[in-house]
């Protein structure tokens, strides 16, 4: 019995796109070890494969959570540093995953708007688009886990549908792009 329940514990988070980030597996990860201690099998060479294969699910959201930029933490205080850097008054920011973190650092004159790109959809996401080209002539647009906010990437396709890209900047899993109308 404890066998189906490591396999769907892990079955679980598997199946979860943010099993590699270390972040979201350490909050299980006690319960996996105690699982794993009660259902360790009998037998020298048995446990040193379940141990081997623990410790190697635990390196690779290691080394992605380090190495690898899609899975790494938002770099977002850089990426406020770059648009405060650059930003003019009337510009408009849409950070769709990562907005309290980005309005909590930033300290600039212009506004940053929730939009939900999936919860929208691509033709009501346009509408919204083009109304904020109306009254904003630049738009930022801070890129994190798409993935999960935007899998269709509606955001990017309705901004270079209304807009030119005039800047672009790249961190740990975040990117920043700046359209212009």
């Amino acid at each position: 019995m404890i066998l189906v329940t490591v396999v769907s514990a892990t079955a679980v988070a598997a199946f979860n796109i943010k099993v590699f980030n270390v972040r979201y597996l350490m909050c299980a990860f006690p319960l996996y070890i105690a699982l794993l201690a009660y259902g360790m099998p009998p037998g020298k060479r048995a446990r040193v494969v379940v141990g081997s294969a623990v410790c190697a699910v635990m390196l690779v959201s290691d080394l992605n959570y380090f190495f690898n930029p899609l899975y790494a933490r938002e770099n977002v205080r850089d990426a406020v540093a770059e648009v405060m850097k650059n930003e003019e008054s009337g510009d408009l920011i849409y950070a769709p995953a990562v907005e309290e973190v980005f309005a909590h650092y930033y300290r600039g004159p212009n506004g940053i708007r929730f939009v939900d790109p999936f919860g929208l959809g691509e033709a009501r996401l346009d509408e919204e688009i083009a109304r904020s080209f109306v009254s904003h002539p630049r738009i930022w647009y801070v890129r994190s886990r798409s993935w999960d906010k935007d899998p269709g990437d509606f955001l990017a396709r309705s901004l270079q549908a209304h807009g030119r890209i005039a800047l672009t900047w790249t961190g740990p899993g975040t990117g920043l792009y700046l359209y212009v109308r």
